[in-house]
């Protein structure tokens, strides 16, 4: 970090018969570490100078050389330690239901939640408590493995399981299932939300956008005769960029939803244009 020296503090600490015509030159223009040794160069020198004029001057330097080389040494020394990362491992024995861990994210109160293939878990920094299916609770989570977890900032939590769409309440700590109406998979990959609120989820049969109000689905498929639909019916990903755009991660490419005609613009690998895509399959199965 660049230290906000300015010719007035340089020539109150040295003399100006001590400090060289072009001492501008050793401000930390060029990189902290060079400017270190330049100044310890300067006050070296100094200090010689005054030592042949007054033994009280050589040492009053001296001392003040040490002091910068602390100031300057110091940040650096603290800033190299904060980068030394320590990881602690968490598994079935601190609580945490099942090794494998597919989904994290963190809610607004600061909880950590993680999805695994037997449960899910709020890790509040001490302890987990496990969420599991209880058939004797409607309100409680639909089990099976969870693919994907999405926090909101009202606090709601929206789980994607292998079992269809939860959203936890922290409220009454408990859970509404929300199932497709079409019969076909209920498969939750990946979960997003545009501007307006809509959840946009990611299945193995097309993307669907969700209405929280209605608690509707409403799938968008691949259609071959449709050359402006979805790309392929197994969607890895789905995200919702700051401009409103959502892109779809699919089998058959990268797609760009355009909410004001309900198409999808294509994005492939084409072997002849080294710009395109790096590959047709955007994630995997």
């Amino acid at each position: 970090m660049a230290l906000p020296l300015t010719k007035k503090p340089v020539r109150r600490l040295f003399p100006d018969a001590l400090c060289p015509p072009d001492w501008q030159a050793f401000l930390p223009s060029h990189g902290q570490k060079n400017f270190v040794s330049r100044w310890l160069r300067v006050l070296t020198l100094g200090g010689l100078r005054a030592g042949f004029q007054s033994y009280r001057v050589g040492l009053g330097l001296l001392l003040i050389s040490l002091v910068v080389l602390a100031v300057l040494v110091w940040p650096m020394r603290s800033h190299a330690q904060t980068n030394q990362l320590r990881f602690q491992r968490l598994n079935v024995e601190h609580g945490l239901p099942q090794s494998r861990v597919s989904a994290i994210t963190q809610d607004s109160r600061g909880f950590l939640w993680l999805g695994t293939e037997d449960g899910l878990s709020r890790f509040d920094g001490y302890q987990f408590v496990v969420y599991r299916e209880d058939e004797r609770n409607p309100r409680s989570f639909s089990g099976g493995s969870i693919f994907s977890l999405y926090a909101v900032p009202a606090g709601h939590l929206w789980i994607g399981t292998e079992k269809g769409l939860n959203r936890y309440d922290p409220a009454n700590d408990s859970f509404t299932r929300y199932l497709h109406s079409d019969n076909l998979s209920n498969k939750i990959y990946s979960i997003c939300a545009d501007r307006a609120g809509q959840l946009w989820v990611g299945t193995d049969t097309g993307v669907s956008r969700f209405d929280p109000a209605t608690g509707r689905f409403t799938r968008y498929r691949h259609d071959p005769a449709r050359p402006e639909s979805l790309s392929h019916d197994f969607v890895y990903s789905t995200y919702c960029d700051r401009t409103g755009v959502l892109w779809v991660c699919t089998s058959g490419g990268l797609d760009r939803y355009d909410p004001g005609t309900g198409h999808f613009a294509h994005y492939r690998h084409d072997p002849a244009d080294p710009a395109s895509l790096g590959n047709a399959i955007t994630g995997k199965k």
